[in-house]
């Protein structure tokens, strides 16, 4: 999920502990059906199971999504128990690296902004750690790219 959704690894992913009967898992299919498809019920039924769908190709996201109805008021969907921050360059670059963030005014923007929220958090007892992405090998000796926990921030 990091490659797609967090701006070249500049993001940040928050764990939550939530209630496994308020999240619904996405169900992956061939063909996204037609509204007039689903089954009878009522409008918010309807729209949530729509909402619980995805293509296949994104099967490998193994998504759940919090599916509430709600006006315009707040929605508790869980304690937050970790803030994972990307690394940009994953310390790949650690003889320049310190050039590149005094050469870039998002990475600093980012650091700053980071820096922030790693307060917030602490002042809450919640984990924050940087992740970096890694070589896997599987069972069967094929290589992909993971997230891997780089180290904890204080």
């Amino acid at each position: 999920m990091w490659g797609y959704y967090a701006n070249g690894f500049k993001g940040i992913a928050i764990e939550i502990n939530v209630d496994e009967n308020a999240v619904k898992e996405i169900k992956y299919l061939d063909k996204i059906s037609d509204v007039a498809d689903l089954a009878q019920g009522s409008d918010d039924a309807k729209a949530k199971e729509l909402l619980a769908r995805k293509l296949r190709a994104w099967e490998h996201e193994h998504e759940y999504r919090f599916l509430g109805t709600s006006g315009h008021e707040d929605c508790e969907i869980g304690k937050i128990t970790a803030v994972y921050f990307g690394n940009p360059y994953g310390g790949i670059y650690k003889k320049n690296q310190e050039e590149i963030y005094n050469h870039s005014e998002a990475l600093r923007c980012y650091n700053c902004h980071k820096s922030a929220l790693i307060q917030v958090a602490n002042r809450s007892d919640i984990k924050c750690a940087s992740v970096k992405i890694v070589t896997a090998r599987s069972a069967n000796g094929e290589e992909s790219l993971a997230v891997s926990e780089d180290e904890q921030l204080t």
